[in-house]
């Protein structure tokens, strides 16, 4: 699989590369290296690059490029631009820690910005400006450094938190190693899930334990992790157990209870100092010489309550140490780095700038890179770095006989990319220009077939979405097939490839990518086939969650292709679904699915799409945003409290009705408003082939249901009857539809089996306006039928929830409540309950307050029910 990423991102590189040369306008002079950030550059710096972001931004084909593989995950162009950076240094040096024997990169960069730095400012503009602000941190501190004044910022503030995470393994229900936990038929690629109670458990490999991991006599761990609940378990219920291990020696810490919160960062400290169980008895160990193992310490998380699952990723559990960031503000400039003193040795160096400064800063390009590597720490770092570059730059040789090399990517340029490498000795060189031409052959059968794989599969993922959506995200009336656009794609690889030019100097290797003529415009087939490379690309970047690189991506693609509304649909889904399985907040979880609800509403306000389509497609995202109840509830906070979105949805329709039962605002209804606004501007359904002319219809009627199943979890027994009954109501509506089927007169979706089989396929598809119509009549024919199915059940329910009634004033119970009776009752009244999806969550919450056993666990006693009856009956009469 990292081969094929490695060719993807090399056929990326020549696409991306190959359209760049009419991009050929007047070129302004260079500044001298004085006026350069790339002064800043110290002389420890392994690898350097100076990138002129203006030139990027501007520059439509740039996101095809593997440049955001190579810079921290929070770094785009588009971001630069939107804070006028004119150029951006961005270096690394072997880290400078005493405290750690391991020698990693320390990052460094300075910048130029259009006017004076405030840097409280420029640090809330630079988190406001990613998809998700994620936690907030505490803003910066005066430091005085060498006399100068400078600030202290967390760390995360402008670099990516530097961290070590484990790895992950779990144990099934029979406590027996598995590769994957429990499913609990949740769409989340990254996590999989332990069982509360059970034997299942995750385990996490931390390595490279040791002193220098330690914050005074501490281990600090950072824990994450995703709660889904089987049924209503009040907050201080939801518990992980942890336990260090050895299980080279078998012994195992004393279990560490902690609450967890549902995608909330849990911090820890492990004491040096620990308790274990050994024969059965208690006695004190060293953390480090007991529970450590050559660097290696197993963390075991259990779950003791039962109903709750809890979900982890690799990533989520790791090492953090308190680290800081390091900035200084020179009038326009700005200098930051990962220590003091490489802040300070940046500062020095900008008083006489070393020849790498002018190298970068005098060398034409949107990106200039600098390869310095003449010590053995920088070779570490060098290696570290190569490792990810894709075949052949990824060899021996490259890691371990490169002593400089030189780089730069200039789009105004026949000549749009270009490498200079010197290694060694002459035969190193010969070595490398071997290895490379023996893989462009290689890439020349290999690429054209991953292009094919990646843009089928791209396809086929945007008809599953679609389908979820009731749109049709392949089908526009001029957009091409699939098989054109891989021919498209295809054609362009072979002829870049043709244009690479690899030539020996000596021990020096000068590798050049001439854009050829044939590429100088692309075809509207091209545009769509790049289109969904580029998407490929960003789902890549978002499996590592870098997710402001790849919804830039996604921007481009709409940017390219402004007037194409299943792009920038597939570009909202996105945002709203995909990206917030890469986030550990609720609240970073709904930044990004109201950044997708804005693409739409973008292009609405600007009508460069029909607007009943898109607000349509709009009302979908939205309801089905809030399917999963704890979802639900925690985005509807947020929604009452985002009073600009409100403003800003409420201009293009009114959603001052979309209330709940408490009188606030509810997306389900929302999102109902959105569709009944887009219906009343097209009440003919003339949507096709965008959007199934049904789903059009019924799409209001099911984001009721929606709002009815949401009431029902929650337990609001009385307001969910009244939902099921207007949903009900609307799905029999939209049964009795007449619609119109030429010389076979009309027919009603209530009655449409026996009609709809007289026709051929040709009248079917003529007649319902898109070929999926029997599915989706089908579909209506299920929501219709479960919603009287709901009705059914809640009025069975009604009497025992009216003699529930009285129970509330009782509640909470006290804890030292000793009355058999009412405790065999209302734990019967629980067992009632457990067949209607659990609805109490009053009673509940004092079930588990009192330690009683899971509903679920019990059995329903004729006799116990019966005494439940008295005791209601008493209640009343008192």
């Amino acid at each position: 699989m990292k081969r094929i990423a490695s060719l993807a991102i090399v056929a990326a590189i020549i696409v991306g590369s190959a359209v760049g040369w009419w991009w050929a306008t007047w070129l302004p002079p260079l500044p001298a290296v004085e006026q350069s950030v790339a002064r800043y550059v110290t002389e420890d710096a392994c690898a350097a690059c100076l990138i002129r972001p203006q030139g990027l931004s501007a520059h439509p084909w740039f996101g095809s490029l593997p440049f955001y593989w190579y810079v921290p995950p929070n770094l785009t162009p588009a971001r630069l631009e939107k804070l006028g950076i004119d150029e951006l240094a961005i270096f690394t040096v072997p880290a400078d820690d005493a405290e750690t024997e391991k020698t990693i990169p320390a990052w460094a960069v300075a910048a130029k910005l259009p006017q004076p730095v405030d840097l409280p400012s420029l640090v809330q503009m630079w988190r406001d400006l990613s998809v998700a602000p994620q936690e907030q941190m505490e803003g910066p501190r005066p430091l005085t450094l060498d006399g100068r004044d400078c600030l202290q910022l967390p760390a995360g503030t402008f670099f990516p938190r530097r961290f070590a995470p484990g790895t992950l393994m779990f144990t099934n229900r029979e406590g027996r190693p598995a590769f994957r936990g429990i499913n609990v038929g949740r769409v989340d690629d990254r996590r999989q899930y332990i069982e509360g109670k059970s034997k299942t458990s995750a385990i996490f490999v931390l390595r490279d334990i040791g002193v220098g991991e330690l914050v005074g006599e501490e281990l600090p761990l950072e824990l994450r992790t995703s709660v889904f609940l089987a049924a209503s378990v009040p907050p201080e219920q939801h518990l992980a157990t942890l336990t260090l291990r050895n299980s080279a020696v078998g012994i195992s810490s004393q279990p560490i209870e902690i609450p967890v919160a549902s995608l909330r960062n849990n911090r820890l400290s492990i004491p040096r100092t620990i308790m274990v169980e050994e024969d059965g008895e208690l006695r004190e160990v060293d953390l480090l010489e007991d529970l450590v193992s050559q660097g290696r310490l197993e963390v075991v998380i259990t779950c003791p309550t039962p109903l709750v699952y809890l979900g982890f990723a690799s990533d989520d559990l790791n090492v953090w140490r308190p680290e800081f960031e390091y900035a200084y503000a020179n009038g326009d400039e700005l200098i930051v780095a990962q220590s003091r003193e490489l802040l300070l040795r940046m500062i020095q160096a900008a008083q006489r700038p070393l020849p790498v400064a002018t190298r970068l800063s005098q060398t034409r390009g949107e990106i200039v890179a600098d390869v310095h590597v003449n010590s053995r720490e920088k070779r570490r770092i060098w290696k570290s770095i190569c490792s990810t570059a894709p075949a052949p730059f990824n060899e021996d040789v490259w890691k371990s006989r490169l002593t400089y090399a030189s780089a730069a990517i200039n789009l105004r340029s026949s000549t749009a990319a270009s490498l200079r490498a010197s290694f060694e000795q002459p035969q190193y060189a010969d070595r490398a220009a071997t290895a490379l031409d023996e893989e462009l052959p290689k890439w020349k059968r290999s690429l054209p077939a991953f292009a094919k794989d990646y843009i089928e599969n791209e396809t086929a993922s945007s008809s599953l979405i679609g389908g979820s959506l009731g749109v049709n995200l392949n089908e526009s009336l001029d957009a091409p097939t699939c098989k054109e656009e891989v021919d498209a794609v295809q054609a362009i690889i072979g002829d870049s490839l043709e244009n690479v030019d690899v030539e020996i100097h000596a021990q020096e290797l000068r590798i050049q990518f001439r854009t050829p003529a044939s590429l100088r415009r692309l075809s509207e087939t091209a545009q769509f086939a790049l289109a969904k490379t580029d998407m490929a690309l960003a789902k890549m970047l978002g499996e590592f969650s870098r997710v402001d690189q790849k919804e830039e991506i996604f921007q481009r693609v709409t940017d390219r292709l402004p007037d194409s509304l299943p792009l920038r649909s597939r570009r909202a889904h996105d945002l709203a679904f995909q990206s917030r399985f890469c986030f550990n907040r609720y609240e970073d979880q709904y930044a990004a699915f109201r950044r997708g609800a804005e693409t739409l509403l973008d292009a609405i306000e600007a009508q460069q799409s029909e607007a009943p389509e898109a607000l349509w497609i709009l009302g979908v995202i939205i309801t089905q945003q809030s399917r999963v109840q704890s979802r639900y509830v925690a985005f509807r906070e947020l929604f009452i409290a985002d009073e600009a979105f409100q403003r800003r949805l409420q201009r293009l329709v009114d959603i001052s009705t979309a209330r709940g039962f408490d009188d606030q605002f509810d997306l389900h209804l929302v999102g109902q408003r959105c569709m009944e606004e887009a219906i009343q501007r097209k009440p003919d359904a003339d949507v096709a082939p965008l959007i199934f002319p049904l789903r059009f219809l019924a799409g209001p009627a099911l984001a009721q249901a929606l709002y009815a199943e949401c009431l029902t979890e929650a337990g609001a027994l009385d307001e969910a009857l009244i939902a099921w009954q207007q949903a009900e109501r609307m799905l029999r509506e939209v049964g009795e539809r007449k619609w119109d089927a030429g010389e076979h007169g009309t027919i009603d979706l209530n009655h449409w089996k026996d009609r709809y089989a007289e026709l051929d396929e040709d009248q079917q598809r003529a007649f319902a306006g898109d070929p999926g119509f029997e599915q989706i009549a089908l579909g209506r024919e299920y929501d219709y039928w479960r919603a009287r199915a709901e009705l059914e059940a809640l009025d069975a329910l009604r009497p025992v929830h009216a003699a529930y009634a009285p129970l509330r004033d009782v509640l909470p119970i006290p804890e030292d409540l000793e009355d058999p009776a009412l405790l065999a009752a209302i734990a019967a009244l629980m067992g009632v309950a457990r067949q209607h999806w659990e609805p109490f969550n009053e009673l509940q919450r004092a079930y588990f307050a009192l330690g009683w056993r899971s509903p679920l666990e019990q059995d329903d006693d004729p006799s116990v029910v019966k005494k439940l009856q008295e005791i209601l009956i008493g209640i009343e009469q008192d």
